[in-house]
């Protein structure tokens, strides 16, 4: 009689542990963006289960063949390489991945559920990624698999601040035994963001430096020195040179000796090229040689000898016109460089059609770099007619709507950018449905649209968008008609009205469809409305801002009230040791306007007497300046990668991450 093969599966004690997940958590994530706080009755979570349901109805049937066909002949166990796949997995979702596990058996099973937990983290669905490893917890585990589950765990560990018990977990599953390069990677990576956490930025650095070694992507590789050299530039040289003594071998001392090299002579360009380039004839071969070569020194491609700065220094923008030629000149006096060029002042004063004028006038007498003009206004006069004007290699001191001709560089502390980043910010943080809440001015606008276009672009929805006279005072109505606390109230009237109840115990709720907030109001406005919406049940819905939500000084009294609100803003403002502190003990010795917001314009000088050397040259990934972590684009763009800060307990701290 002729034998029939079939496939025999017993997945109903993992069936039990789906469902449970299923019923108890949110479900996966579908291919619109979901809402972290998905309901019971959520669309999502119901066509999981349906799918779920629909295979094991289709084992079922397979089983109740088998049974029919055992009745004509003989049926042999199955084979591993046979066992059934659910039909039509997308390994790239949750549903895929659960749907994976469910049909089949062990080690398979484990790694596609924390691959499962591993997405739902990344999403941002915390409670559903716990409930996965709940799971996990129930079974014994292969090394690596359980060491990928503890790096998980960890990572569920953050927003609970439960620092320590996840260095701990992760340090026991390093000690077990040998790990994959990809799992090390991710838990090197992971223990430098905690250190940060816990404001300890040379433990953070030492993982970083062990992560560099068993990275193989050269893209990582680069972008991970890139991380490690902005941690060990927030370091201060007392610390550094402490570390050296205890960390002198070859891979940590490097490093070390690098960052110390850097933060003494930052000021001085001309004598930082030439100390580290006796560094790297020494230490070719050390990890960090590339970024010495690529990145940290200066290539001009000819050395100019006339810089002009064309600045409104008698506007009403005089003010940030000065401190950005006060951060450029500082630089350039404190360089010990004997041929270095000379800077010529031109000011055309409050009249932006006069930057045109002055940038030709600048040209004509033969300067071979022209920084500025300053503004969005004076910009865009000096590049009307596309760019013809602008024939001198040139920094432009503002957005231009152009292309810009070939070395002609664009730099601009643009607050639209800073809500773009924003909103790149939430959506890596994993949140898919934002309200913005912006002023009701131009500049407001602005911002809101920014935010909303970007988030959008990224996948993310716009839950609700709102706009707020720039006046201060009593926001309560606006957040909780954002809050739908209002309707809340309704329907609570109603129900009470049914009833027949006059006294009626009630609590309001706040809507579940937003999982953050983008609000685009400067430090004045955030310290009234935070609170607001702390006092209208927001409280635990994480709040977005950019740089004008920061005074510029550490205030704890008044900034208490921010707290919880995560901004990017520029190492200048944020960071008070390491290379920061050096160049303001170097260069502020006299500037006013220190710790105000005058300072970021300060900064943007600082950077961009660097960036004088660097037109025409060959341009890094990468560029670690005060003012930001610069790129290029190849529209001649200088983009600004930000430090990102929370407050708590009134102060701007670290929150991880690039």
């Amino acid at each position: 009689m002729k034998k029939l093969k079939h496939t025999r599966i017993n997945f109903a004690p993992l069936w039990l542990c789906a469902m449970g997940f299923f019923l108890i958590a949110c479900g996966g994530a579908p291919k619109t963006p979901p809402s972290v706080t998905a309901q019971p009755g959520d669309s999502a979570r119901q066509a999981v289960i349906d799918a779920v349901q629909k295979a094991r109805a289709e084992a079922e049937q397979k089983e109740a063949e088998e049974k029919e066909e055992q009745k004509e002949g003989e049926v042999t166990a199955a084979t591993p390489e046979e066992i059934l796949i659910a039909p039509d997995a997308d390994e790239g979702t949750v549903e895929g991945q659960l749907q994976l596990a469910a049909f089949t058996h062990r080690p398979e099973r484990d790694i596609h559920l924390l691959n499962a937990a591993q997405m739902l983290l990344d999403q941002g669905q915390m409670e559903a990624a716990e409930t996965v490893l709940d799971v996990l917890d129930l079974v014994d585990l292969e090394h690596e698999q359980n060491a990928r589950k503890v790096y998980l765990r960890a990572r569920t560990f953050i927003p609970k601040r439960h620092y320590t018990r996840a260095l701990n977990g992760l340090g026991q599953a390093m000690r077990e035994g040998l790990l994959s390069n990809g799992l090390l990677a991710d838990i090197y990576q992971l223990r430098g963001e905690l250190h940060l956490l816990r404001d300890q930025p040379l433990s953070a650095a030492l993982n970083l430096m062990r992560r560099d070694s068993v990275l193989d992507g050269e893209a990582e590789v680069l972008a991970n020195q890139h991380h490690l050299w902005r941690v060990l530039l927030s370091i201060d040289a007392t610390t550094l040179e402490d570390a050296l003594s205890r960390h002198a071998g070859p891979l940590e001392g490097g490093w070390i000796n690098l960052a110390l090299i850097y933060l003494d002579h930052a000021a001085d360009r001309h004598t930082l090229n030439n100390t580290l380039g006796a560094w790297l004839a020494a230490n070719a071969a050390h990890p960090s040689a590339r970024l010495v070569r690529e990145v940290l020194l200066d290539r001009p491609t000819a050395q100019p000898r006339r810089i002009a700065l064309v600045l409104p220094l008698a506007s009403r923008f005089g003010q940030a016109a000065r401190a950005f030629h006060d951060g450029f000149l500082a630089m350039h006096e404190a360089s010990s460089d004997p041929d270095k060029p000379e800077v010529a002042v031109y000011d055309y004063g409050a009249d932006a059609e006069l930057a045109g004028t002055y940038y030709d006038l600048a040209a004509s007498e033969q300067a071979d770099v022209i920084v500025g003009p300053l503004g969005r206004a004076a910009v865009a006069a000096i590049s009307s007619g596309g760019g013809v004007r602008l024939r001198r290699p040139t920094i432009l001191l503002g957005s231009a709507d152009i292309a810009l001709p070939s070395r002609v560089l664009q730099l601009a502390l643009d607050p639209a950018e800073e809500a773009r980043a924003a909103a790149r910010r939430a959506f890596a943080d994993g949140h898919r449905r934002a309200a913005v809440l912006f002023p009701a001015t131009p500049h407001g606008r602005r911002l809101g649209d920014a935010f909303v276009l970007a988030f959008q672009q990224l996948g993310g929805a716009i839950a609700d968008l709102r706009s707020f006279k720039n006046r201060g005072g009593d926001y309560s109505r606006l957040i909780r008609s954002l809050l739908h606390l209002d309707q809340s109230r309704g329907r609570m009237r109603r129900l009470a009205a049914a009833l027949g109840e006059k006294s009626f115990k009630f609590a309001a709720r706040r809507r579940q469809d937003i999982d953050c907030i983008f609000l685009a109001a400067d430090y004045a406005n955030g310290r009234i409305i935070k609170p607001q919406i702390n006092f209208h049940r927001g409280h635990d819905v994480p709040v977005y801002a950019t740089a004008e939500i920061y005074a510029g000084k550490p205030d704890p009294a008044l900034d208490a009230d921010l707290n919880g609100v995560r901004f990017g803003d520029m190492p200048w403002m944020t960071q008070d040791a390491g290379l920061v502190a050096g160049l303001r003990a170097r260069l502020q010795k006299n500037f006013a306007g220190r710790y105000t917001l005058l300072d970021r314009l300060y900064a943007l000088g600082v950077d961009s007497y660097r960036l004088v050397f660097r037109i025409g040259g060959a341009w890094p990934a990468q560029w670690p300046g005060v003012s930001a972590g610069l790129s290029l684009r190849k529209d001649g763009r200088v983009m600004r990668t930000l430090n990102w800060r929370q407050f708590s307990r009134g102060l701007a701290v670290g929150v991880g991450g690039p």
